[in-house]
């Protein structure tokens, strides 16, 4: 599996940032204007429009977005995404353009069952403060859960859903996945 580098830009003038990369098959058929993914899009109500940029000499990613955040029962984000079934494995290096900032930001791999802001989702996720956590909504309109993990601002993650289970890996950076 290709490791993706997922590079984040802050917008300085939403309270918070939350930018997300759909989930994906492993293998891909090419690459467009946005690498692997078909397109990008604010999901709900954003305070600033986000962007995403695709560099193929670098195969990473620079996604910016000036959406609330992803809890409760409705979200506001800007999504890079790819519509996939069944199976699936998305990993990436994620790294904040700065330190500090608030802490609350969010970079995430996200699968999502439509582009809805209340739609069913599980992510694997980092905040700016390294909070890292595995977070769902089980259904549509439904509240949020999160797990926690021990580990706090791994530089890679992966999510991965097998049958009904998703499960999140991560790592520091230029270590193995586990």
């Amino acid at each position: 599996m290709k490791l993706l580098t997922l590079r984040l830009t802050q917008n300085m003038h939403a309270r918070s940032s939350l930018l997300a990369l759909a989930l994906c098959v492993g293998a891909t058929s090419g690459e467009g204007a946005l690498g692997i993914f078909e397109d990008h899009a604010d999901i709900g109500a954003t305070r600033r429009a986000g962007s995403a940029e695709y560099h193929a000499a670098t195969q990473a990613y620079t996604v910016s977005g000036g959406g609330e955040n992803m809890w409760f029962t409705n979200d506001a984000f800007h999504f890079v995404w790819k519509r996939v079934s069944g199976d699936v494995t998305l990993a990436a290096d994620i790294s904040f353009p700065t330190a500090g900032g608030n802490a609350h930001r969010k970079a995430c791999l996200l699968i999502r069952q439509s582009l809805e802001p209340e739609s069913a989702y599980a992510d694997a996720v980092v905040h700016g403060d390294g909070l890292t956590s595995l977070q769902y909504r089980e259904t549509r309109n439904a509240r949020t859960y999160e797990i926690q993990s021990g580990v706090s601002g791994p530089k890679r993650l992966r999510i991965e859903k097998r049958g009904k289970y998703v499960s999140m890996s991560i790592a520091a950076e230029g270590e193995p996945l586990h």
